[in-house]
């Protein structure tokens, strides 16, 4: 499974600062070279349930995959 990078309490940000910070956080994946790192960046609040069903479906997806991997490797 990759790594998922998740923000939480986005709504503490305001959408532009958001968006600058999820673009800060994908340039330094790229540069350090980070391996089996997610290309998605994660954004939710728990207080405005911003992004939490897309996390759930991406992580669901995620799961699911990575066992289909070991169904496969065995």
């Amino acid at each position: 499974m990759n790594i998922q990078i998740v923000l939480t309490k986005s709504d503490k940000l305001k959408d532009d600062k958001l968006y600058y910070r999820m673009i800060e956080i994908a340039k330094t994946i790229e540069e350090k070279g980070y391996k089996n790192v997610s290309d998605r960046i994660h954004a939710c609040s728990i207080r405005t349930k911003f992004g939490i069903e897309e996390m759930k479906q991406c992580l669901a997806g995620a799961l699911i995959e990575s066992k289909q991997r070991n169904i496969d490797n065995n």
